[in-house]
């Protein structure tokens, strides 16, 4: 599953810019998390999928690995199935909370908060 994505690969999707240029200003202003891309010489940055509305994810069909799609869900670890549901039930202001507890506080915070409501 692809995680990270240079600025682009998501112009033109929805409600994206149309140019790398835009995006990467969207991605400042939305503070979404990036790392130098990979083999690139100079300034580049790639920025991780949850950064991203959750129909962005969906467009980019990686959220969900069409394997767990397609597969018996009973079959699958509860950490994946708990994934699912959360993408799949989760509206855009709670992955960008839980998004923000993992940046801010560490994986803990967000397990407190998604395991034991």
């Amino acid at each position: 599953m692809k995680e990270w994505y240079q600025s682009k690969e998501l112009v033109g999707l929805s409600g994206f810019p149309a140019t790398p240029q835009g995006v990467n200003k969207k991605a400042k202003a939305e503070r979404w998390l990036r790392r130098k891309a990979q083999g690139i010489e100079g300034r580049a940055y790639e920025y991780h999928l949850f950064s991203f509305p959750t129909h962005i994810q969906l467009e980019l069909c990686t959220v969900l690995p069409i394997e767990w799609v397609t597969s018996d869900l009973t079959q699958l670890s509860d950490d994946k199935r708990l994934f699912i549901q959360l993408i799949l039930e989760a509206d855009d202001a709670l992955l960008n909370t839980l998004y923000n507890q993992v940046i801010h506080k560490g994986m803990e915070s967000m397990c407190a908060t998604t395991c034991h409501q």
